[in-house]
């Protein structure tokens, strides 16, 4: 099994509030806390939503788990209609790929520039993969 990111800088700044209200999820996100959208949100946007994910960071930067790039694009054009501030902004000019593979043969984490190994899967070790990729996208810009 497998994980497979694209990260992407969209925009200065993404209001997270409208997009997860739009999406009836209404909290109180912290600095750097992304905007989780899982495969109910995905339904309707894109065709094949299992064990896709998409997170979105206040920052301006966006993380696909899963998606292929025509996916992400169809997910970059929905919250533009959502969030119109994202209407004038050139996505994929700074984008990352990583990969994250479950592989329990081996005994250690295995780190690579582009991917790392790990024997058992943690739910956290995505949304870490996704703050790193995020932050050096929009460090890129």
């Amino acid at each position: 099994m497998s994980y497979e990111f694209k990260a992407s800088f969209i925009s200065n700044e993404i209001n997270l509030y409208k997009i997860a209200s739009h999406f009836g999820i209404n909290k109180k996100f912290k600095w750097e806390e992304p905007l989780i959208l899982d495969d109910r949100n995905l339904k309707g946007i894109i065709p094949h939503p299992n064990n896709k994910y998409v997170y979105i960071f206040h920052f301006g930067s966006i993380v696909s788990a899963n998606l292929a790039f025509h996916e992400l694009k169809d997910v970059i054009e929905y919250l533009k209609r959502i969030d119109t501030t994202l209407k004038n902004n050139t996505p994929f000019n700074y984008i990352e790929d990583f990969k994250l593979i479950l592989d329990n043969r081996i005994k250690e984490i295995e780190l690579n520039y582009d991917s790392v190994k790990v024997n058992y899967f943690k739910p956290y070790y995505m949304e870490i993969i996704a703050t790193v990729l995020a932050k050096s996208v929009a460090l890129k810009k």
